[in-house]
């Protein structure tokens, strides 16, 4: 399988001899960073860590997921039956 991924998204895919079949495109809820510091900056640094590591633990559900529905598939066997 393939997996890419960053704080603000993920694509799950599979490759099939040259192809590449996406199985999902995730979307984060992880703001960017600000620009400005102060006494808030250290807050929202630690929220969007949190953010992100409940995007990644969702990330590796939903790829656990896949892995566990296609781990035992005949690859040569065509695509369009699996959506």
């Amino acid at each position: 399988g393939i997996i890419a991924v960053d704080r603000q998204q993920c694509t799950i895919a599979i490759l099939d001899g040259t192809r590449i079949k996406i199985l999902e495109t995730m979307e984060s809820d992880v703001p960017r960073k600000t620009r400005r510091g102060g006494q808030s900056s250290g807050r929202f640094e630690r929220r969007r860590d949190l953010l992100a590591h409940y995007f990644y633990q969702r990330i590796a559900e939903h790829t656990q997921e896949y892995f566990d529905k296609y781990n035992n598939h005949d690859w040569n066997h065509d695509w369009n039956h699996l959506n």
